[in-house]
């Protein structure tokens, strides 16, 4: 079998690029005032660049599959990872091997977002975070294309995208569990017993990959989130005058 990419492979200069549509598409409004437009061309213009998507990806053989958990490992070592995914075990069934991912964008815009939430600019800092989810975003599509490649290359299909406390039976809590056996510190990235990363614009998330895969596109999450039947965001419904952005 075509040997996996380095293990793990550590990703320090992430080249993600975001547009102003990507800051835009995802306020909370569909007719966005021109105020609003102005004040979120000025947050985009100075944070594009600021943020520093960086990642680990580790290849893991799924072994164990059960109804509530599973065990990831590299193959012929030791000590396996358990971890306690619940109801969404099913959609690991059929993996043979796994990618398991923690990603970050930096703390440089979340930083951004505190400092003018402490000078009261309430909107300067909510496009900070805003902004923060489109580079996150991002960073986890360019994730998945290595991971959807490396699939491709056996002819083998991937799973959907599975993390922890977004997905109907693994719990936030597991992510400690998850995030005790990799290497964190490589990408500035840490974890608490409760299972926040730091910086808050951090990820973790596992993807199975395997024969018995049909899909060759990482699905996104929504498909498999526990809050999907409840969830009120959306995306605009026309497309928004951004004076030719």
């Amino acid at each position: 079998m075509k040997p996996f990419l380095d293990n793990p492979l550590i990703l320090l200069s992430i080249p993600v690029r975001t547009t102003f549509r990507d800051l835009v598409d995802r306020l909370s409004t569909r007719k966005v005032p021109n105020t609003l437009l102005d004040t979120a061309r000025e947050i985009y213009g100075s944070s594009c660049d600021i943020s520093q998507p960086r990642a680990l990806l580790y290849w893991l053989e799924v072994t164990d599959t059960e109804k509530d958990h599973l065990y990831l490992g590299e193959p012929g070592l030791s000590p396996r990872i358990k971890i306690s995914t619940g109801y969404s075990s099913r959609f690991l069934l059929p993996a043979r091997m796994a990618a398991v991912i923690i990603c970050t964008i930096g703390p440089e815009l979340e930083t951004a977002a505190h400092t003018f939430a402490a000078e009261k600019q309430y909107l300067h800092s909510y496009l900070y975070e805003i902004m923060s989810m489109a580079v996150l975003e991002k960073t986890t599509e360019y994730i998945n294309g290595i991971i959807e490649k490396e699939a491709a290359a056996r002819d083998w299909g991937v799973g959907p995208l599975l993390s922890p406390g977004s997905v109907h039976g693994w719990e936030l809590t597991d992510q400690a569990v998850l995030c005790s056996h990799l290497a964190l510190d490589k990408i500035d990235v840490s974890c608490t017993d409760d299972g926040v990363l730091r910086p808050f614009n951090s990820l973790s998330f596992v993807v199975g990959i395997g024969p018995g895969y049909a899909e060759r596109k990482i699905s996104s999450p929504c498909t498999v989130c526990q809050n999907r039947d409840t969830c009120t965001e959306s995306p605009p419904q026309a497309p928004l005058d951004l004076n030719g952005d």
